[in-house]
């Protein structure tokens, strides 16, 4: 096991904290993510590739050695999640939801995606962009959390081979903008296989 190892937990935190104050699941529904009763999920600690890239479920990226990445699966849908090992409360972070569309068509699901309600967020902007060649929609947003402070989180998200890659990179509004470098070299490094 890498030196990262130790910092599954702080990983699994912060994804909780993410993912439930976003509204998006419940407790019990989390628990199940995180294989504490639900044979069908797993959570996996992600080593890099010898040329620095992380591969998995179809999408490759690079990532800072300062972060720690892992992934879980639950369902068919895959989360991949990255945290910046340091002392903060709120570390930047990113995380990859990839979603089958099952019967949705191309429209379908990006109008799922784009109406996403995220309770308690504050849209700053939307715009357009390009990643891996593919049309892809951006949304930043900010919140205020009890827990973690004030924060920002871009929401990248397209579909590709009948999947929706939806990407968030967060961090205390204090730090965003300084995380900015690390966003783009992912966002840049990535692609869909």
């Amino acid at each position: 096991m890498q030196i990262y190892t130790k910092y599954v937990g702080v990983i699994v935190g912060i994804l909780i904290l993410a993912v439930l104050s976003s509204g998006c699941v419940s407790i019990g529904g989390f628990a199940q993510v995180l294989n504490l009763g639900d044979k069908s999920s797993n959570f996996t600690e992600l080593n890099k590739t010898p040329n620095g890239t992380y591969s998995i479920a179809s999408v490759t990226f690079k990532c800072p050695d300062s972060w720690a990445v892992s992934t879980f699966n639950n369902n068919g849908k895959t989360t991949i999640a990255a945290v910046q090992i340091n002392e903060s409360s709120f570390q930047p972070q990113f995380m990859i939801d990839i979603i089958p569309n099952k019967n949705n068509s191309e429209q379908e699901a990006v109008n799922q995606a784009k109406n996403e309600i995220y309770f308690g967020y504050k849209k700053i902007s939307d715009n357009m962009t390009t990643i891996d060649g593919n049309k892809a929609y951006e949304s930043i947003y900010a919140i205020n959390d009890p827990i973690a402070g004030k924060s920002k989180f871009e929401l990248i998200y397209f579909v590709k081979n009948g999947k929706t890659y939806i990407i968030t990179f967060s961090a205390a509004n204090k730090d965003f903008d300084k995380e900015k470098a690390n966003f783009d070299m992912i966002l840049k490094s990535f692609k869909v296989q």
